[in-house]
Order: C-alpha cells, then structure tokens, then sequence
C-alpha cells in the first residue's frame, strides 16, 4: 500500500467511525525562544523563533502542556502558544503524541 493509499484508508476509518480515538487532533504554533544547545535532529538560529506542531492529544489544554513540555526538552522556552483543532496528516495512536516539529527564526517568518 503506498503512503498516499495509506493515508487515504486510515483517514476514511476515522471519518466513518471504524477507527476510534479519545484524542482529538491539534496544530500548535508557539512563539519563543531557542537556546545556544538545540536538540540534535533540529536546526536553528538561537533567539527569537517559533516552534509549529502537530499533536494527537484528549484538549487543548493537554497539547499546550505538551508543546510547552517538548520545546524544553529539545532547548526552546515557549512564551505564547496558538493552539488549533485541525484535521491529522498522521493516524492517532494509543497515547497522546507530538509530530512534524519545525523551527522557524522570526526574523524569517517577517521576510
């Protein structure tokens, strides 16, 4: 089955009911601050930047604790999050979950 067929099934299930979640599906968009030591894996200038999610999670308050908690861990100090219910690019799991991190340097966002 390719990604796009894939894609297409999981999607269908959830949207007829023969795939089930309790979490309902967010994109994030924080405002912050990345330090001089950002997790491997992720690029970045230091300073002002904003850090774009995505998360499978059960409110907007649970996918906001998880941004918060997720940029600490990978070096960026949130100071205000947007959080939107939007539709998923990702099947929901068992637990609550974050994907497609991205960072972006504000000074790029102006340009």
């Amino acid at each position: 089955m390719s990604a796009e067929q894939d894609h297409n099934h999981w999607t269908m299930q959830l949207k007829d009911g023969r795939l089930t979640t309790i979490f309902k599906h967010f994109s994030v968009v924080a405002t912050g601050v990345v330090g001089d030591n950002l997790a491997e894996g992720f690029s970045c200038a230091p300073g002002s930047a904003t850090m774009q999610m995505k998360i499978w999670a059960s409110s907007a308050h649970e996918s906001g604790e998880m941004a918060h908690s997720l940029g600490k861990q990978l070096g960026f100090k949130v100071s205000r999050i947007e959080i939107h219910e939007t539709k998923p690019t990702e099947p929901p799991g068992e637990q609550p979950f974050g994907y497609g991190v991205e960072f972006t340097p504000i000074a790029d966002a102006l340009s």
